[in-house]
């Protein structure tokens, strides 16, 4: 007989006999009178005293040794797990432990003891992590990307919205220019012959030219970025758009390319010299106040040669243009400045744009998306290409006049 045998029979033994003693007490009480029954009821209460005290400690040493024995079938459970998991290693190869953390946390011995606490540990056995697990190596966080999309460094637009616009329907934009123009006009006596004066005509034209570009791009890639599209739909027209720019001011007049005023023939040209900058920029405006009979509404410069105008000072040391603490207007001689990289470094481009130029534009842009090219069809591919047809007439060209040799001190 063990221990833990013993221990339950002597506190059988001890309930029993403390229940007799109740059970003899009750029946004395009923049969006994006189004095001496408290005497009688005396001794029987020091001997149940004795009973329930040797009972208490007993149910307490009974109960340490269930613990104890609890306690035990425990760990030698875990060992033997323990066991049988080092043997599948050592058997078959270094078996992992299938259970998630998760499902280990819960299954903890200790766990249940604490689930209602506010904080609760759990032993986790036999846990094998060789690798530490990191946002590189581990389980990368999700990672939200914004909308937000920064474009390259481009120029702005700045050419065209000078230029009076409007749509037509024709490949060759044709209009007339005045040739002659004889003013007889005199003042006549009563009865004397009138003057007379000429006019002619000649019909001018301008054709409309493309400029276009395009762009491939998979299927996938349209389909798995829904808002792509629109944005290479902008950067195409954008690309059109500088490089019309590029035509107004420097195209050669040869087809494909449109005649740009840089080299129109009939533009004036004012060279700088031995002028400052302002100087050259003044007579230049002269030449087409007297030679074209137009009021300049605008002066087209590069930004390189803006600066060296703009940080002009006297002889004291004070800058032409105004104070540094101020932004200052961009204008020269009361006219308006258009700073460009887009116009030819060492020459600035006076003229009356409003009144003596014009951009003539067939349908606007037009984009187009099409698999029928080369094998794209089969192979999942899109081209996306963007046009644009426009021409550019230069009504009077002594409406304009070139200022050049401007970054020569």
């Amino acid at each position: 007989m063990n221990r833990m045998t013993q221990l339950e029979t002597k506190v059988q033994n001890l309930q029993e006999s403390a229940f007799r003693t109740l059970e003899s007490m009750q029946t004395d009480k009923k049969n006994r009178m006189g004095g001496d029954v408290y005497d009688a009821n005396g001794v029987q209460l020091a001997g149940l005293h004795d009973l329930i005290k040797d009972l208490n400690e007993s149910t307490k040493e009974l109960e340490r040794a269930r613990n104890y024995e609890r306690d035990y079938k425990r760990s030698n459970e875990a060992d033997a797990n323990r066991a049988e998991r080092k043997f599948e290693q050592g058997a078959f190869g270094n078996v992992p432990d299938t259970r998630s953390l998760s499902e280990q946390f819960l299954q903890a011995s200790n766990y249940a003891k604490q689930v209602n606490k506010k904080q609760v540990s759990a032993v986790l056995a036999s846990l094998d992590l060789k690798t530490l697990m990191t946002n590189s190596s581990g389980f990368a966080p999700a990672n939200n990307r914004s909308n937000v999309v920064v474009f390259s460094p481009q120029r702005r637009l700045m050419i065209a919205d000078l230029i009076p616009q409007d749509l037509t329907e024709n490949a060759i934009v044709k209009y007339m220019e005045e040739t002659t123009f004889t003013n007889s006009a005199a003042a006549v006596s009563e009865g004397g012959s009138i003057p007379e004066a000429a006019l002619a005509y000649t019909q001018q034209s301008a054709t409309v030219e493309k400029i276009a570009t395009w762009l491939p791009v998979t299927e996938e890639q349209l389909e798995d970025v829904p808002s792509l599209r629109g944005l290479i739909d902008f950067r195409l027209t954008y690309m059109l758009q500088l490089k019309e720019e590029d035509q107004i001011l420097g195209g050669n007049g040869t087809a494909p390319n449109l005649q740009g005023f840089l080299s129109k023939s009939g533009v004036l040209t004012q060279a700088r010299g031995t002028d400052s900058i302002q100087d050259c920029i003044y007579k230049a405006i002269s030449n087409v106040r007297t030679s074209g009979q137009a009021e300049p509404s605008a002066v087209i410069m590069n930004p390189a040669d803006w600066q060296l105008a703009r940080l002009s000072t006297t002889t004291t040391g004070e800058y032409l243009f105004g104070v540094t603490t101020e932004e200052g207007v961009e204008r020269i001689w009361g006219k308006p400045v258009v700073v460009t990289p887009a116009q030819t470094q060492g020459t600035a481009l006076v003229g009356d744009f409003a009144m003596y130029s014009h951009i003539s534009r067939k349908a606007g842009i037009r984009i187009d998306i099409s698999d029928s090219h080369s094998d794209y069809f089969t192979s999942g591919k899109l081209a996306i290409r963007a046009e644009e047809r426009l021409s550019l007439e230069i009504y009077r060209a002594a409406a304009f006049c070139k200022a050049t040799s401007l970054g020569v001190s």
